[in-house]
């Protein structure tokens, strides 16, 4: 007998868990591939048993209502996995099973993210700053003589300079 999040099940026929990696594969000019980083996937479960007895229409809805939650599960029977979350969960309501059914499900193992607490950062400081007006394409305009021009022009056509 297992038990899953505290739902009790009475035949387990197997329970066989999944450990798999991948590892990045990228060519070199040698004609060979390297791998630059590895990766490990989430431990998966999957579970094929029976629920039998009075109380299996009440145990079925249970752990329906886990997965629909998303709830982090504990499995236990002969070894025990935390943080397991119903991934598929299927039954069958044949003839065999008069009082219960039988059932197949995949849980995964997660990782729940917590954030970290940020201290010692200082805010960002806003800088006052004219905006940019677009006054669009100008034309440069010579500018008009002054009065030292205008000497230094009349001297110079005098020949005084």
């Amino acid at each position: 007998m297992a038990l899953l999040g505290g739902v009790l099940l009475d035949v387990v026929y197997s329970d066989k868990p999944s450990r798999q990696t991948t590892a990045t594969q990228h060519p070199i000019e040698s004609g060979e591939s390297i791998a630059d980083h590895i990766e490990r996937k989430p431990t998966t479960l999957s579970i094929n048993g029976v629920v039998i007895g009075p109380d299996a229409a009440a145990r079925l809805t249970k752990l329906e209502d886990m997965q629909k939650k998303g709830q982090l599960l504990t499995y236990t029977n002969r070894v025990r996995y935390d943080n397991m979350v119903i991934q598929s969960f299927d039954t069958d309501h044949g003839k065999e099973t008069k009082n219960g059914f039988i059932f197949s499900m995949s849980l995964i193992r997660v990782i729940v993210a917590k954030p970290s607490p940020v201290t010692g950062m200082a805010l960002p400081q806003r800088v006052a700053a004219k905006p940019v007006a677009n006054k669009g394409r100008q034309q440069t305009v010579k500018g008009q003589p002054t009065a030292a021009d205008k000497r230094a022009d009349f001297l110079r056509n005098k020949g005084l300079e």
